[in-house]
This record gives structure tokens, sequence and C-alpha cells, in this order.
């Protein structure tokens, strides 16, 4: 499986990239796309309220890091909490608080959505592996009665793992009862959803 579908969720990265992630749109690699449809997806389940506070900080017009191909910036730089603070007529502490509770809301509605969008490339993947940890299943016997025997054979080697066929009732077994993953081979298919991207707006 491509790495990008297990990437790790760091907030100050995705916040980096917010407005890059817009105003790049046309130019973003499968990696930030993806990227994209997480944080934006996750974005969308915060309060009104939680959404601006996030974004008047996050999303700035201070450029970063330029993208050699368009011109444009890939990162923007973020306002500090003490300039934030005093915008906001709060106290540092009163607005750091404040700005830990909601991006520690994010992060977990974010950590939920990149499982759910996990297992919908997984399900929608028309050949894939068994995997358990970092070994795949790469062959195992069947009893007469149609059963999998506890002899299966694991290796570390991808290339050797057996290969399945989407809704291949051996392999619901092996994941059902024996708690093993699906690795598509070739992902085809992704829920882009770039509305919420390119009609980004508060």
């Amino acid at each position: 499986m491509s790495d990008y579908i297990d990437m790790p969720i760091r907030l100050k990265w995705f916040f980096a990239h917010w407005k890059g992630y817009v105003v790049n749109r046309e130019w973003l690699s499968k990696r930030e796309r993806y990227a994209a449809l997480i944080f934006f997806k996750g974005l969308k389940q915060l309060d009104q309220e939680e959404l601006i506070f996030l974004r008047e900080k996050y999303y700035t017009d201070r450029p970063a890091q330029e993208n050699f191909s368009t011109g444009i910036s890939k990162t923007y730089l973020q306002y500090s909490d003490e300039v934030m603070a005093m915008k906001s007529d709060m106290s540092i502490r009163e607005y750091r608080k404040k700005r830990v509770r909601i991006e520690k809301k994010l992060e977990m509605v974010l950590h939920k959505v990149k499982e759910e969008q996990k297992e919908y490339v997984t399900n929608q993947a028309e050949e894939f592996k068994l995997k358990a940890g970092k070994l795949y299943l790469k062959s195992f016997q069947l009893s007469v009665l149609g059963r999998v025997l506890p002899e299966y054979v694991l290796t570390q080697d991808g290339t050797q793992a057996k290969v399945f066929q989407k809704d291949d009732e051996l392999a619901r077994r092996f994941v059902s009862k024996l708690g093993m993953e699906k690795e598509p081979i070739k992902e085809n298919r992704y829920d882009y959803d770039y509305e919420c991207i390119v009609n980004w707006e508060i």
C-alpha cells in the first residue's frame, strides 16, 4: 500500500499546508491530495466557531515555501498566540487554552477520518494481500471440509505474498478470525471530495 495511506497525523504540518492545499489544488501530488482530503474532511466536522478560530491563526497571507512549478507558496506561516490573543481581546493563557482544546478535538477527528478513508480505499481494491503486522500471508492449506488449517505460512517479502481477489471468502475468514489486514496491490479509486477544497470558505 502506498505510504501516504498510513501517513501520520501531524497537526503542525497540516496547518502549515492549509492554504497551500487550496491555492495549489491543481498541482497537488497524490500524497498531498490524500492529505488534503483527510484534513478538509476533518475540518468539516468542527463547529463553525472552532473552524473560524483555527482559520484566523493558520490560514494566513504569509507565504513560507514556494512551489517551484507554479511560483505559489506551498506552506504559510501562522500568527503567534500573542498576536492572536491581542486580536481576540483575550489573555495569552486563555487563548492558548482554547486553541489546545480545539486542536486536540481536531486531532481526534483526523485520526477517525484517516481510518475511515483507509478502510474505504482497502475495500475498493480489486486485488490485495493479507498481512499481520509486518508479515504477509504466503500460503495456506484447507481441510477436506474447506476450513483453513493452522499451518499457514507467513513471509516478510511482500512479493511472495498470496494475491486475493475482491470479495474472496477465504480472505474474509483471515480478516475476521485472525485479525489480518488487507493491503491493496494497486489503489485505483479515491473519494477525493474536491468540493471541500475548491469551494473552501467559512
